[in-house]
């Protein structure tokens, strides 16, 4: 049976339980995935060496959230799509808001502006990673009564549609590929 237990504390607050939880666990005979951000790994890893008093890490992996998805792609498939990383969000935003300059009303001076794709692309990264669609988004600046936040939600829409066009047929983005992960978990 596995058990996945999620702690949540300011730092340093959980570490002597959590030693003692995955003591526990390893004397048990379980192994123990600690899941860990991304640049605390090696830290972790070695404070897990010192605190149990370990030769090695055998049964016990420590994970940043990237490294546990290229795990789960090795094991499970992955898209034959190639990754888009932040920087290829923000060329595809680029392109997006050049092609659509002359449709957009509320973006159309400051479309060109070099700031505006890495901020586009940290909104629509939001609105993806709360799981809205651009078709409920798309419902909602529908009913919005026009003025300057309907404008700017039908340039968003247009821009998010057409970023969609631009990588839908060789790349997929963080939150598509983190959606596509959790669907290949076991249940």
């Amino acid at each position: 049976m596995t058990t996945v237990e999620i702690w949540g504390a300011r730092a340093g607050q959980t570490q002597s339980r959590l030693f003692e939880e995955i003591r526990k666990c390893r004397e048990a005979g379980q192994r123990v995935l600690l899941l860990v951000p991304e640049q605390y790994t090696l830290q972790a890893e070695r404070e897990l060496l010192e605190q149990l008093n370990l030769p090695g890490l055998l049964d016990l992996d420590v994970l940043s959230p990237r490294r546990l998805g290229r795990r789960i792609r090795e094991s499970a498939g992955h898209s034959p799509k190639a990754a888009l990383d932040e920087s290829g969000r923000r060329m595809a935003l680029a392109q997006a808001l050049s092609l659509k300059q002359e449709e957009l009303h509320y973006y159309r001076r400051v479309a060109l502006s070099p700031g505006l794709p890495e901020k586009l692309s940290t909104l629509l990264m939001d609105f993806q990673r709360t799981g809205l669609s651009s078709e409920e988004f798309a419902a909602y600046a529908e009913e919005l009564p026009s003025g300057a936040l309907k404008a700017k939600a039908h340039d968003l829409l247009l821009l998010w549609q057409t970023y969609d066009v631009l990588i839908a047929e060789r790349f997929q983005d963080e939150p598509t590929q983190q959606f596509e992960l959790v669907e290949r978990l076991p249940g």
